[in-house]
């Protein structure tokens, strides 16, 4: 890959055209409007600079990964795949994965300024409110929360929520099941504060790698990130914490969140969230220690818009393990897997294939529903047939509307998932602690293979009479 941080990379989108400096903006509100005015007419990367209140050179990049070309930067594929290919394309480079540990180094830009005590000031950086009806500053979106397991040693690098609340305080969305929780959990059954980094700009690979679920218990993200770069991520020892830091990072704040019953938490938000609706929640508070940071530091902004635009990145990225779990457990002639309704995860996932066999829908739809990619989140699962366009909303509805029998559509319940995101009803306990288990929706929404000699024919035109046509009838 052509660059090592976010500035190089920034250099790379500039070099396609896309990317657009914007100066004057507010952070509050008229930054995030501005964000999703551009996203909804498919734009550029913004990079927001001389924002009122803030020196000149402070900076905000919004919308960074929501075309194919950006996107493919990130993963290591050709940004000229349409939609599909390229979650192929990147699930063929999962199944090679190749871990390249980090390489410490002494130091490095991320170091041109370290403040302690007093200094410490978390209102220094232009954070934006980021929608509408959003209660309080969100700094950490796009951002790598980094902690060690305290018994094995063990580093993970995870993307949860920061919302600031005072000049040293901000909240971190450790919700139920994930490893930063988990280590957390660790450190305080010992009666120890738990330390973390919390970097909030750092090299697009790195955030990829946080973001999302492609690593598991004792498997590092550094690790991962080196092997998509094809060589190792620089890192560097934090002042206070002695974590492993990004060495090229924009921003990173080091602190504890102290053991019970000294750890607090507060509510965050509201703040607009992947199923874009508002929410709030309760989570731990760390004390900022200390803030090191480069000279002209960037925040990385990654945060959900309005319905149907795309989260994160321009593909459902976890569409990719699917299709492999698919291929793994024997399921043939997979066509393609998608997110649709632009979800970062699979609340809405749609699998084409050429069917096989009786059943094979079925099949296929039930593989999917309770793999581990499809835990965060996952509620319907669509199969169709290879002649629907699975990244488009309306041809899925299409499908379902007139292939699919009440039949062929069944609920399985209690599978596992994280708790709090199987919907509008959730499932507790005896003593209403939400359980980490929803329900799936599968529909088996292809035409009958028993029936497959009848298989029905689109009165469409076909594309290459359409051509002809529009070349002699140009002149309309």
């Amino acid at each position: 890959m052509g660059y090592n941080d976010l500035r190089s990379w920034l250099e790379e989108v500039d070099k396609i055209g896309e990317l657009k400096t914007i100066t004057g903006a507010h952070w509050d509100r008229e930054l995030g409007a501005i964000s999703e005015f551009m996203a909804e007419r498919n734009g550029p990367a913004l990079l927001f600079d001389k924002i009122p209140g803030y020196p000149d050179g402070y900076r905000v990049l919004s919308n960074p990964f929501l075309s194919l070309n950006r996107t493919g930067t990130v993963l290591g594929v050709p940004g000229s795949l349409p939609n599909v290919e390229m979650v192929d394309a990147w699930r063929k480079r999962l199944k090679k994965i190749n871990p390249i540990p980090p390489v410490e180094v002494k130091t490095g830009p991320v170091k041109q300024n370290i403040l302690t005590g007093q200094d410490v000031d978390l209102y220094k950086f232009p954070t934006p409110i980021w929608h509408d009806f959003d209660v309080g500053r969100f700094l950490g979106t796009g951002c790598a929360i980094v902690s060690r397991d305290p018994d094995e040693g063990w580093v993970n690098l995870g993307c949860y929520r920061c919302q600031i609340f005072e000049k040293n305080l901000i909240s971190v969305g450790l919700n139920p099941g994930k490893h930063g929780t988990m280590m957390m959990e660790k450190y305080h059954s010992q009666g120890k504060s738990f330390p973390l980094a919390i970097v909030c700009g750092m090299d697009p690979v790195l955030f990829l790698a946080a973001s999302t679920p492609l690593t598991g218990k004792g498997e590092c993200e550094y690790d991962f990130a080196g092997w998509i770069k094809g060589e190792p991520i620089e890192v560097t020892r934090g002042e206070l914490t002695d974590l492993p830091i990004p060495a090229a990072a924009e921003i990173v704040l080091e602190g504890e969140i102290p053991p019970p019953p000294l750890m607090e938490r507060r509510e965050d938000g509201p703040f607009g969230e992947w199923r874009r609706t508002y929410n709030s929640s309760m989570h731990p508070i760390v004390k900022v220690n200390s803030i090191l940071h480069r000279d002209n530091p960037i925040i990385l902004g990654v945060v959900p818009q309005t319905m149907h635009l795309p989260h994160y990145f321009s593909i459902p990225v976890m569409a990719a393990e699917i299709w492999n779990v698919l291929d793994y457990v024997g399921i043939p002639d997979v066509k393609g897997v998608w997110f649709g309704l632009g979800m970062v995860w699979p609340v809405f996932l749609v699998i084409s294939i050429k069917q096989s066999y009786t059943g094979h829908a079925k099949q296929a739809a039930v593989a999917a529903a309770s793999c581990r990619a499809n835990n965060l989140g996952g509620m319907f699962v669509i199969v169709v047939d290879d002649d629907i366009d699975i990244t488009n909303e309306k041809d899925v509805i299409w499908a379902i509307a007139t292939r699919a029998n009440p039949d062929n559509i069944q609920i399985i319940h209690g599978i596992l998932t994280k708790a709090g995101l199987g919907g509008p009803k959730v499932t507790t306990d005896s003593k209403g602690k939400p359980l980490m288990v929803n329900d799936r929706i599968i529909i088996d929404a292809c035409w009958p293979y028993e029936q497959r000699d009848k298989f029905p024919r689109f009165h469409r035109f076909s594309s290459k009479y359409q051509e002809e046509i529009m070349e002699k009838w140009k002149s309309i």
